[in-house]
C-alpha cells in the first residue's frame, strides 16, 4: 500500500515554527462508483466528518493526501495538546536540571567493588556506548500544566515519539462520530475501523529500516539481529520507541534468558558425565543386570504357560 510522506506538505496552517512531524495516520477508501450515493456510503461520509471535526476540535492538526483510492488523514499533535492529556493521564515526564541537583559521589563499598569487577569481565556483552550512547539520569515527576517551570516542555524530545503516539491513540479511541450524544456505541477508532469507515488507523516508523539516521534502522541492525543474541539491549531506546510496557517486556525477558544460561550449562555437564559414566557406574550397572534377570524371568515364566495351558 501507498505511504504518506512523514511531514505535513503544507504548514500555512501552522502558528509557530515546530515541524509538523505526523504522529498517525488514518486511512479510508473510496466506494465504487455505483455504490458512491448509496444510504451506506453516505452514512460513513457523515460519521467521517463528524469525527474529524471533533478531533479538529481537540486541537490535532489534519492533513488529506490522496493516491488513487485511497484516503490518507495524517495527523499531528501540537505540544500545547500534549501537555494537556499529559496532565490528564498524569504522565511522568522528566524535570529540568537545577543547580546542587547533582549526585553525590558514593564513598567506598564493597559491593560496588564487586559489580565494578563483574563489569568488566563481562564487558563484551554490553552495547557500544558510542552508538547507543548512556541517557542521562533526570528525576521525573507527575506532569502539570501549573508547575510549568520543573519540566523543559521546549526541548525538541521532552515528549518521545511513544509518548506522542499513546495520547493521539487515547484521543481517537474516545471521540464520537455520532451526532446523538447520548448513543452508548457512537466513539472510537476501531468501532469506525469494523464497520468499514476507515480501512486502518497507524502511526509511523521514524523511518526506512535500511537507511541509516533513524532509531528504527540503529535498533533494527544493532539490536534485532542474530549476531547480537549474547548482548545486553539498549532498554533505554528500546522504550523511547515502542513505550514504557514494551521496554518492561524486553527487560524481563532479556533477564530471564541470560538467567537460563548458567542453568542451561550445568543440565548439559550433568548431561554428559551420565552419558560417560552409564556403563562403569555401580547403581546403574545394577539396574541393567536387574532388568536383564527381570527380564528373563517374564520370558522362562511366558514359554512355560504356553506349555502347560496351551490355551
Amino acid at each position: 500500500m501507498f505511504q504518506p510522506s512523514v511531514t505535513f506538505v503544507d504548514n500555512v496552517s501552522s502558528t509557530s515554527d515546530e515541524q509538523h512531524t505526523i504522529d498517525f495516520v488514518l486511512v479510508w477508501q473510496e466506494p465504487n462508483i455505483k455504490d458512491s450515493d448509496s444510504p451506506s456510503s453516505r452514512l460513513a461520509d457523515k460519521k467521517r466528518s463528524i469525527f474529524e471535526q471533533n478531533l479538529k476540535h481537540e486541537g490535532l492538526h489534519l492533513e488529506l493526501e490522496k493516491n488513487r483510492h485511497f484516503h490518507f488523514v495524517k495527523i499531528h499533535i501540537p505540544r500545547e495538546v500534549l501537555c494537556r492529556y499529559a496532565e490528564i493521564l498524569k504522565l511522568r515526564l522528566p524535570m529540568k536540571d537545577f543547580p546542587g541537583q547533582e549526585e553525590e559521589a558514593p564513598s567506598f563499598d564493597i559491593m560496588l567493588e564487586v559489580k565494578s569487577v563483574l563489569r568488566r569481565l563481562l564487558d563484551f556483552v554490553h552495547v557500544d556506548p558510542n552508538i547507543f550512547r548512556p541517557a542521562p539520569h533526570k528525576l521525573t515527576a507527575e506532569f502539570s500544566r501549573d508547575k510549568n517551570y520543573l519540566f523543559d516542555t521546549e526541548a525538541d524530545n521532552f515528549f518521545t515519539s511513544s509518548i506522542r503516539i499513546l495520547v493521539v491513540d487515547f484521543i481517537l479511541q474516545r471521540q464520537r462520530f455520532d451526532e446523538n450524544q447520548s448513543s452508548l456505541f457512537g466513539f472510537g477508532i476501531q468501532r469506525l475501523i469494523s464497520e468499514g469507515v476507515y480501512k486502518a488507523a497507524y502511526p509511523l516508523h521514524d523511518g526506512d529500516v535500511k537507511i541509516p539516521g533513524s532509531l528504527r534502522q540503529l535498533l533494527y541492525t544493532e539490536w534485532a539481529s542474530v549476531r547480537k543474541w549474547i548482548m545486553y539491549q539498549p532498554i533505554d531506546y528500546i522504550t523511547d520507541y515502542f513505550g514504557v510496557k514494551f521496554g518492561l517486556y524486553f527487560a524481563w525477558l532479556g533477564y530471564y534468558t541470560h538467567m537460563l544460561i548458567p542453568a542451561a550449562i550445568l543440565g548439559l555437564i550433568s548431561f554428559v558425565y551420565g552419558l560417560s559414566t552409564v556403563y562403569s557406574n555401580t547403581l546403574s550397572s545394577g539396574v541393567m543386570i536387574r532388568d536383564d534377570v527381570i527380564g528373563e524371568q517374564e520370558g522362562i515364566q511366558h514359554v512355560t504357560t504356553k506349555l502347560f495351558n496351551p490355551q
